[in-house]
């Protein structure tokens, strides 16, 4: 005798064979996912989502919930290098504002090409950085 739940579970435990995953232009958007068995399921899946603007209705339902729930800007000032303590600006370069406070001094070494910088910091990381080039550079 054949159990009706026994054909339910070995559905529920079904993994497909093919993930394709959707991402908007920025970090921030969402991603959907689609799980599929065949080439020919994600194909018709991609065209079914296109013509029921799928996209466009996620973009409306992320703007609503930013909206409705906004991301507090991060705190001030949190930025340190594992090890050392925060620096203060250098009282001979003064000290620098952006449109979301005033800035940190920050000096290091940059990791892509292995020079020194030093300049000032946006404190929510959202303005362009003022480095500061020592005579020659």
């Amino acid at each position: 005798m054949n159990d009706p739940f026994d054909k339910e579970l070995e559905e529920q435990s079904h993994i497909p064979k093919i993930q394709v995953t959707y991402k908007g232009g920025n970090q921030n958007n969402p991603w959907t996912v689609v799980r599929v068995d065949t080439v020919d399921e994600a194909l018709t899946l991609m065209d079914e989502m296109q013509a029921k603007n799928l996209a466009e209705k996620i973009h409306e339902t992320e703007e609503y919930y930013a909206k409705a729930f906004p991301v507090p800007p991060p705190p001030k000032n949190t930025y340190t290098t594992p090890g050392k303590q925060p620096q203060a600006p250098q009282s001979s370069q003064g000290e620098r504002v952006c449109a979301c406070g005033v800035m940190e001094y920050r000096e290091g070494i940059s990791k892509s090409s292995n020079k020194p910088y030093k300049g000032f910091f946006c404190p929510t990381n959202t303005c362009k950085p003022q480095f500061i080039f020592s005579k020659g550079n």
